[in-house]
């Protein structure tokens, strides 16, 4: 949630929160309240368990039983004092146990009777998931906010001190972060990009303060008993731990306040496809022409040594992208321009698979020049150097464009380090053919293989396939993804490359004979079998309808591959 304040944000999420928490009472009242006791519960089985194996190791040490406790147990011996204590201390540990079970049990029954007060057909896949999850923690949350209240009245009653120091602590680290967020406007992302581990360490520096000014306390202020600061300490540390829970539950709960709504809320209209996901690049195209956006853009370029005009951010307009939550912006800084494309948290993997391929030498793709990989406002970030003079994706029309870029890419056969790293972890083409049995061996495309034995038909395919030399291919050669730098068509988009024989990757039209045999002579790949290269096409686009299902445009396509085959046949043997 970029660009937003940590109080703004503090103030929305506790508007929000009473919303559905008055829905869920006034449905499942028993429900909640049961969870948020039992998780109460829990946590103070937990002190127990964590605090009677201590007390048990300093009673091993005595010679009697302590007054305080013999006046509460009369004529109770140390033995037998020391298995109760053994046998409440494991007692209390299954009771931490059961109790946790049995708030899940709860929160699973709420939110099956929310989401079925609301009345609505199902809207998500996973909603009864969602909604149990969301269930659990409304009220892991309210135990939360009860174990702070019940924390805080023991400390007010039986170590006054602590109650201010906790309450002071609390109140410093929130308006502390608060003012970090004010000054720093990247805090909340970089915070947020790995919530866990910040959360703890947060509350885990404030546990070591308390602990600090409880020790300042004992030693130069006042003399404390030992077993209540004993008892103190635990009580504190799984306080916090307790916070570090729900303050959890409250962001998670917050990231999903639409989905939520649409579950628990009659009234609320339902998600919409238009709705953005989270990590969605929705709010970053809006603020992409604010200042103070192009300011960050800046400091990001001249962090990896590009310049630009001294006091003035770079230029940024939007260009028009192929794939949903990747965002390209044209930069203008000085007298260079740039490509920019901001990757959606969903498609982090896509990144580093592109800057992989255009990170390790290899130069001869058709794309722009890589210049390096980073990060901007939280999403991660590839910028590319665009030539003098720019480019354009509309001086040609987009088949003169698309066949440009197919001739150059037929030379682009990857180096010897790539190939063998691809080949460990990948399978090509033309030993994926070999796994066509289980479909072909189906009736619906006896008709289609008419005259040839499935097992001979995929052996011979494999075969001419093997032959073929191996190029680099992307997925994404759209009309937005092309574009013309001087008298070469570049692919702007290479997250989805793999390395497959020549052809593969062509659509229908383009895998006509006369066609084909054009963009092949300017390709340069005059040796190359015209019949094999059409062969590789046909086989890639029947493996995308077997994987699909659509077994009957397989059909039609399984039946030109097994006719270019025969053709192939004839002509070696008429040759």
């Amino acid at each position: 949630m970029p660009n937003q304040q940590f109080l703004h944000l503090t103030g929305k999420f506790l508007k929000w929160v009473v919303v559905p928490y008055k829905r869920i009472l006034s449905i499942s009242p028993y429900c909640l309240l049961g969870s948020a006791a039992l998780a109460l519960l829990s946590q103070v089985a937990m002190v127990v368990s964590f605090f009677l194996p201590l007390k048990i190791v300093f009673l091993l040490s005595a010679d009697e039983v302590p007054v305080y406790i013999s006046r509460v147990f009369p004529g109770v011996s140390l033995g037998q004092l020391l298995a109760i204590l053994v046998a409440v201390s494991i007692g209390s540990y299954f009771l931490f146990l059961s109790a946790n079970r049995y708030a899940e049990i709860l929160s699973s029954k709420g939110g099956e009777d929310v989401v079925a007060s609301a009345s609505k057909l199902t809207l998500f896949s996973d909603q009864d998931e969602v909604a149990r999850r969301a269930y659990f923690r409304f009220g892991s949350l309210l135990a939360g906010v009860l174990f702070l209240v019940f924390s805080l009245c023991l400390f007010w009653f039986f170590y006054h001190i602590l109650f201010w120091i906790i309450l002071f602590l609390l109140a410093s680290c929130f308006f502390f972060i608060a003012l970090v967020c004010h000054v720093n406007d990247g805090f909340i992302e970089r915070f947020s990009s790995s919530l866990s581990s910040s959360v703890s360490q947060v509350y885990g520096v404030l546990f070591l303060f308390v602990f600090g000014l409880m020790v300042l306390h004992i030693v130069y202020l006042q003399e404390v008993n030992v077993y209540l600061s004993l008892v103190a300490v635990l009580l504190v540390r799984q306080l916090l731990q307790r916070l570090t829970t729900s303050t959890l539950d409250a962001v998670l709960l917050f990231r999903q306040k639409e989905k939520i709504n649409a579950l628990f809320l009659r009234d609320h209209p339902p998600v919409t496809s238009l709705t953005p996901h989270e990590g969605s690049c929705v709010e970053l195209i809006s603020a992409a022409e604010s200042y103070r956006w192009r300011v960050v853009l800046g400091e990001v370029m001249k962090g990896h040594d590009v310049s630009g005009v001294d006091g003035e951010p770079p230029k940024v307009s939007l260009l028009q992208s192929s794939i949903v939550d990747i965002v390209v912006f044209l930069v203008a800084w000085g007298e260079r321009e740039f490509l920019l494309k901001l990757y959606a948290g969903r498609h982090q993997l896509l990144s580093v698979r592109e800057s992989d391929l255009l990170t390790n030498s290899e130069r001869n793709l058709p794309s722009l020049g890589f210049v390096f990989a980073s990060e901007v406002s939280g999403f991660k970030a590839h910028f590319y150097s665009i030539p003098e003079g720019g480019f354009s994706s509309d001086c040609t029309d987009f088949k003169a464009r698309r066949d440009l870029f197919r001739a150059r890419s037929f030379n682009c056969t990857p180096s010897e380090g790539i190939l063998v790293k691809y080949m460990r972890s990948h399978l090509i083409l033309a030993d994926r053919v070999k796994e066509w049995n289980v479909y072909l061996s189906l009736s619906i495309f006896s008709g289609a293989l008419e005259g040839w034995d499935v097992s001979d038909f995929i052996s011979k395919v494999s075969s001419v396939l093997s032959e073929l030399p191996l190029h680099y291919v992307t997925l994404d050669v759209t009309n937005d993804s092309l574009v013309t730098v001087g008298d070469e068509v570049v692919c702007l988009h290479w997250e989805r490359w793999s390395i497959e024989p020549v052809g593969f990757g062509l659509s229908a039209p383009e895998l006509e004979v006369g066609h084909l045999k054009k963009v092949l002579d300017t390709s340069r790949c005059h040796d190359l079998e015209l019949h094999a290269v059409r062969l590789c096409g046909l086989a890639a686009i029947v493996e995308g309808h077997l994987n699909n299902q659509k077994f009957k445009a397989a059909c039609d396509f399984l039946a030109l591959a097994k006719q270019c085959l025969e053709e192939m046949d004839e002509e070696r043997v008429s040759g």
